[in-house]
């Protein structure tokens, strides 16, 4: 009946992670400048690590491919510093948040309330539930078990009627309750 994505709260770790990578390739460029041509080794270093500065601005404002900026810097380190070991690492981890980069989706029907992750999908019955809200673009479910699952609605997510959303979830609620 419903379906919600999720707000992506790694954004935050790709990005620390992604600038320290670079800072790296960067320097090890600068490091064995000298072993192949001075001057290349010296501009590519220059380049990787002010990118490595900019990540955030270079990924969001002019929305270039995380894996595509990751593969330039594997090939610029490549050239530069003959370390094949980094630039491995570099285009092994941007496939990797590639693909964990995937929204966190919650269904909800009649049935249940089921959450898909990245790797697998967990059903939670209505029965184990006190209480599930949407308020202010924040979903909360509340366990009768003491857990509590709180989270930010994805922008790009569809517009939900929270009254209409909320309503029904309280008479699974009651349905389920009754039961």
């Amino acid at each position: 009946m419903f379906s919600i994505d999720l707000k992506n709260n790694r954004a935050e770790i790709e990005i620390i992670t992604t600038r320290a990578l670079l800072a790296i390739a960067g320097v090890a460029a600068f490091v064995y400048a000298d072993k192949w041509d001075y001057y290349l080794g010296v501009g590519a270093g220059l380049i990787l690590f002010t990118a490595s500065f900019f990540v955030k601005t270079l990924l969001d404002k002019y929305k270039i491919n995380r894996l595509l900026l990751l593969g330039i810097a594997a090939v610029l380190t490549y050239i530069t510093s003959g370390s094949i070991a980094i630039a491995i690492i570099l285009i092994v981890h941007g496939i990797f948040f590639e693909f964990l980069n995937k929204k966190v989706k919650i269904e909800l029907d009649t049935a249940a309330l089921v959450v898909h992750y990245v790797f697998y999908k967990k059903m939670f019955y209505w029965v184990d539930l006190n209480n599930v809200i949407l308020k202010d673009r924040i979903l909360t479910v509340d366990f009768k078990s003491n857990k509590l699952i709180q989270s930010e609605i994805d922008e790009d997510s569809c517009d939900i009627d929270e009254k209409t959303f909320n309503r029904f979830c309280s008479e699974q609620l009651l349905n389920k309750a009754l039961v």
